[in-house]
């Protein structure tokens, strides 16, 4: 006996197909022969959904956070140690003052621009931006430094948003966008 929907030759007892999971046929008598042809299942109106599409949100999300989160702490560091000379550490004895704040206000400064980054990164994403795929690979490389939520992050854009069949999806996705007005 074999499926009336695939052609999958049956057990004598089965009441469905392995294969498809059709329902066998009620007469367990004759055999019917195997379709020549496979028929494809029919047409339900809903287009499969690929990995980027099951993560875009999510990924969008978690970069608006991460930015939105790290502005505060880039903004600290960048403003107040942004006067390099710290005139309370030379009264205090220290000469290399004017370094640490230089070096604190650039840590601030790449703070404020990764966070700016993930910002624009994430509302890209979740406007499906045509541009918007690019600048998030860009975001996740310069996050990896960042452990453990910027590393876990960046590795996590990384491996949904890479690849060819991720940057066709993306240019499906982005091109059937309705453009804001």
């Amino acid at each position: 006996m074999f499926c009336n929907r695939c052609g999958q030759q049956l057990e004598p007892n089965a009441a469905f197909c392995p294969q498809c999971g059709q329902p066998a046929p009620v007469e367990r008598g004759a055999a019917a022969p195997p379709p020549t042809a496979r028929v494809a299942a029919p047409a339900t109106g809903i287009a499969p959904v690929g990995r980027v599409r099951r993560h875009l949100s999510a990924m969008g999300v978690l970069l608006l956070i991460l930015g939105i989160l790290r502005l505060p702490a880039g903004l600290i560091l960048f403003g107040v140690m942004q006067v390099h000379n710290m005139p309370w550490m030379h009264y205090m004895g220290m000469p290399w003052a004017g370094l640490a704040g230089a070096f604190i206000s650039g840590i601030g400064l790449w703070i404020l621009a990764s966070a700016a980054l993930s910002i624009v990164a994430g509302v890209g994403l979740l406007q499906r931006a045509a541009w918007a795929r690019m600048t998030a690979i860009v975001a996740a490389i310069v996050l990896l430094p960042d452990l453990p939520f910027g590393t876990a992050l960046g590795i996590y854009v990384l491996v949904i948003l890479l690849g060819d069949a991720a940057e066709s999806e993306w240019a499906g996705l982005s091109a059937a966008r309705v453009p804001a007005r």
